[in-house]
């Protein structure tokens, strides 16, 4: 009927009160998923949304299902029926034609909907049985259509048979068997039926203390293929769990916003040590259309006594502070990249912090760092040096790699920030992987990081 939220209050309400025989209907996923811990909740196609809706659209299953699909007499459960299978991964077809097995004429046919009468004739006590206009007791064939250019979920009704089965040693059953192994439970969102995906940049930082890890996530609403006015807000969410049983959530931050012609978010959250799963939203329901971007990270623990880097930063341009040196990734004004995707010849800037280098006499850190851009076959490119910390510009002379000493002032917590302008070759097109290693020449201990970039062809 339409009443998403209402409907879901009362399943909320009800199936605590139902014995265990029914409840686990509503809770159990299909076979071939019920083996995946917590499968609702990582499967929820929306966290903005105030309900689950892929559970909803089950649990509705479900219940017509046990309601319509039932045979009485043979004491058989709807969703244990063929046509509940069916139902349950499918949910309800297109047109649902019925065709007598003696004389091929179409008995019924029906769009658009679904005909709780139809089929309670079809799976009762008279399904299949003559009737007074003469029919021999040949028995019926079901073909559920729910697209015209996919084939259809065809059953058969023989004589003395109450439950409509698969057509036995037929293509049909052997249809039905491999799409329920490719496709264990098909959905379609009503509130957001154009998906769209959101890009954004996720880039890890050690935290306060070595089992911290603090996500800055840049995103960027595809307004424009969203086809939101400028005048209109649409809803947005970082959601963050523990990859573990339970799936518990670590962090929600929510927000309503006006795009224009895009829409910058910028997440940061501290997070625990251990592995989590995130999901960055933005739903416009006037409209249909949400946007959407899942991935998983890992929190490590950040040993003192390593030498790390953090998560390669790729920005578009920056500025330092302008009250004192900047330290830390916080003291710069970052025009992040969302989308991480350059054009040829552009500048960009790689900006990255150093952990657990040893200190130098003058108790500064000094490290030697080397800068290779290569593409996807590990084939090293041509990059020129524009600028870098302590470096307002270079000579731009084109190299394979790019590679420097530096001695940096390290933050009171123990490390050294570092950043580097480079420009990309003007032939460049495709994908890149940009590499940065760092070597301790104290201990000779190494370490790197590295970015996947596109250039786009201009």
């Amino acid at each position: 009927m339409g009443r998403d939220a209402a409907a879901d209050s009362a399943f909320r309400a009800a199936l605590p009160l139902l014995p265990d025989t029914l409840r686990r209907w509503f809770d159990r996923p299909p076979r071939g998923l019920d083996s995946i811990p917590d499968f609702w909740t990582r499967s929820r196609p929306l966290w903005v949304t105030p309900y689950n809706e892929l559970l909803l659209g089950y649990r509705a299953r479900v219940a017509y299902a046990l309601l319509v699909l039932r045979d009485r007499e043979a004491e058989v459960l709807g969703p244990e029926t063929p046509m509940g299978d069916a139902l349950l991964r499918y949910g309800w077809p297109t047109m649902i034609t019925q065709v007598d097995r003696n004389s091929g004429a179409v008995a019924a046919g029906i769009s658009s909907a679904f005909s709780a009468t139809m089929l309670e004739n079809c799976t009762g006590n008279d399904c299949g049985a003559p009737s007074e206009a003469g029919d021999q007791g040949g028995g019926r064939w079901l073909f559920w259509t729910y697209a015209m250019n996919r084939p259809s979920m065809i059953f058969e009704l023989t004589p003395g048979i109450k439950v409509a089965r698969y057509m036995r040693d037929a293509p049909a059953e052997q249809y039905a068997s491999d799409l329920r192994a490719k496709d264990p439970l098909v959905f379609q969102s009503k509130i957001a039926p154009k998906q769209f995906r959101l890009p954004a940049q996720v880039v890890r930082f050690r935290g306060a203390t070595a089992d911290q890890t603090v996500a800055e996530i840049f995103g960027l609403v595809p307004a424009q293929q969203m086809s939101l006015p400028p005048q209109d807000s649409v809803t947005t969410g970082l959601f963050c769990f523990r990859d573990t049983t339970g799936f518990p959530r670590m962090a929600e931050q929510r927000g309503a916003f006006v795009p224009g012609q895009a829409l910058a978010l910028n997440y940061r959250v501290p997070l625990p040590e251990g592995r989590y799963f995130y999901s960055l939203e933005a739903l416009a329901p006037a409209f249909g259309g949400a946007a959407t971007t899942r991935g998983a990270l890992l929190a490590p623990r950040w040993n003192p006594d390593s030498l790390l880097l953090s998560d390669l930063l790729i920005a578009h341009a920056l500025r330092e502070r302008a009250d004192g040196p900047s330290l830390t990734v916080q003291d710069l004004t970052l025009d992040a990249s969302r989308t991480l995707t350059v054009l040829p010849g552009a500048t960009v800037w790689a900006v990255w912090e150093v952990y657990g280098i040893t200190p130098g006499a003058r108790g500064t850190a000094r490290y030697d760092v080397t800068l290779t851009l290569e593409d996807t076959a590990s084939r090293p490119l041509g990059v020129r040096l524009l600028a870098r910390l302590g470096l307002a510009s270079a000579a731009g002379t084109p190299a394979v790699s790019l590679s420097w000493s530096a001695e940096r002032q390290e933050s009171p917590d123990g490390r050294a920030l570092e950043y580097v302008a480079v420009g990309l070759p003007e032939d460049a097109k495709g994908s890149y992987r940009l590499v940065v290693t760092v070597r301790d020449p104290a201990t000779g201990r190494t370490a790197s990081t590295a970015r996947v970039i596109e250039v786009a062809g201009q």
